[in-house]
């Protein structure tokens, strides 16, 4: 049985339109309804998309999960991050072996950083991993912590993004775990990558107390009755505040499970 929908007023439905498969009809999406068709002229008009998007960019500060969600390319899957997840923080991606090859979908760093220029912490699991350039948002990509788990992919390209001083993740990526499955990774890679543990990175973990701080200003600051007061401009304070900090220092594991 065919129902007929008549619309009382004109309204803009979201569409599909392919002409190879039908000329004169065109699919498109209702609201409470679903999917109809209806044929073209008196009335019902087709009009594409614009080359620009014509939905704004969502920019979301916290943290998105993204689970059990069966993506046909990483096309696909990035181009859903770029339009609603600009600004994002942290991002965990899980994909059901069971549903789809993972080995299929790669995760393209290059392209995520595009994606979500603002990512700190990256989780993901199932999926494999892949640097295709060293472009520029790479280079300014702020992510601090990449956990990949089930990976089944070489570990060279994440390798490499650690060896180019250019990237800022070379200097600031603080944590990285890389687990598999027994005999999916090779030993070279995996040696290759720890060689990068325990690495101090140009960046503070702990800042110099504030009591310290004021301890020192109040040294330099106050003159004596025999000597003159030490005065110190405020950029050789920041540097001796700096070297007096705790540093970063880069943790990187990477371990295959053993089934039991």
């Amino acid at each position: 049985m065919v129902a007929t929908k008549v619309l009382s007023s004109g309204c803009r439905c979201r569409s599909l339109y392919d002409p190879i498969d039908s000329v004169s009809w065109v699919n498109f999406v209702v609201p409470g309804y679903g999917i109809c068709n209806a044929k073209l002229g008196e009335g019902v008009k087709f009009t594409p998309d614009s080359e620009k998007p014509v939905f704004p960019e969502k920019r979301f500060c916290g943290s998105l999960e993204i689970n059990h969600v069966k993506f046909e390319t990483s096309a696909v899957l990035m181009e859903l991050l770029t339009l609603v997840t600009h600004g994002l923080r942290s991002l965990e991606l899980y994909i059901n072996k069971k549903v789809v090859a993972a080995i299929s979908i790669r995760i393209d760093l290059s392209a995520l950083s595009m994606a979500c220029p603002d990512l700190q912490r990256l989780s993901i699991t199932e999926f494999n991993v892949i640097v295709s350039a060293h472009n520029e948002s790479l280079c300014r990509w702020p992510v601090k912590t990449i956990a990949i788990e089930n990976c089944t992919g070489p570990l060279s390209d994440l390798t490499r993004c650690l060896r180019n001083p250019t990237l800022r993740m070379a200097r600031q990526l603080v944590e990285v775990k890389v687990t598999a499955r027994k005999n999916a990774l090779d030993e070279e890679g995996k040696r290759e990558l720890k060689v990068h543990d325990g690495e101090f990175l140009p960046i503070t973990k702990e800042k110099f107390p504030a009591e310290s701080k004021a301890a020192m200003l109040s040294v330099v600051t106050i003159a004596s009755s025999t000597t003159k007061p030490i005065h110190l401009g405020e950029d050789i304070l920041s540097l001796v505040f700096a070297f007096a900090s705790i540093p970063e220092q880069r943790t990187v594991q990477c371990w295959c499970k053993v089934r039991r």
